[in-house]
């Protein structure tokens, strides 16, 4: 937003040094003024964006002493907010209308879970919570107090499943009820 402010400040100027016609100074003190704003600007960004890759930096998704521990943010999202690029065809009306919560890890994270007897490996960016099924309610009471907030979602890893069927939301992990949420520090 600085920036933006700040080069709105700067095409004033110009303009302003433009509209004396002919006065060189002008555009010389709205160019060192540009060349002073910029390397500012820089600088804050490269701050900010120093800050953002340190915390990039800690893996969203983890196992620890094997408990699967998923850092993201909690979303609630209706059954076609979910598809993404998978059509809609073929999917019944109220899975399309339904509520799912849903983690949205910081990072794309690596996750094994059970599949049909067997153990898959996928990197993914989020975790399956809730539905409005009446089979979720346990889960939706968890996962609803904490919708819009950055938390951690910890799980038994040999609890998370892999869809076997085409069910919303689509190729994410199932955690079932037996996890746990908290603010993540």
């Amino acid at each position: 937003m600085r920036r933006y402010v700040s080069f709105l400040c700067v095409a004033a100027l110009a303009l302003s040094g433009c509209s004396n016609s002919g006065k060189d100074d002008s555009a010389k003190e709205t160019e060192k003024m540009f060349n002073t704003l910029v390397p500012q600007s820089s600088a804050e960004a490269d701050s900010q964006e120093s800050t953002a890759s340190e915390e990039s930096k800690k893996p969203a998704v983890v196992v620890e002493d094997g408990i699967l521990k998923m850092t993201g943010k909690v979303v609630k999202k209706k059954g076609r907010e979910t598809l993404g690029s998978h059509p809609e065809s073929g999917i019944l009306e109220s899975e399309l209308n339904g509520d799912y919560w849903i983690l949205e890890f910081d990072a794309p994270g690596e996750i094994t879970g059970n599949k049909a007897g067997y153990k898959e490996t996928r990197v993914v960016d989020s975790g399956f919570l809730a539905s409005h099924y009446s089979a979720h309610e346990e889960s939706r009471e968890k996962a609803e107090p904490w919708v819009g907030k950055h938390v951690t979602v910890s799980i038994a890893a040999n609890n998370v499943s892999w869809p076997s069927d085409p069910s919303l939301p689509i190729g994410l992990p199932r955690v079932g009820t037996s996890f746990e949420i908290e603010a993540a520090e």
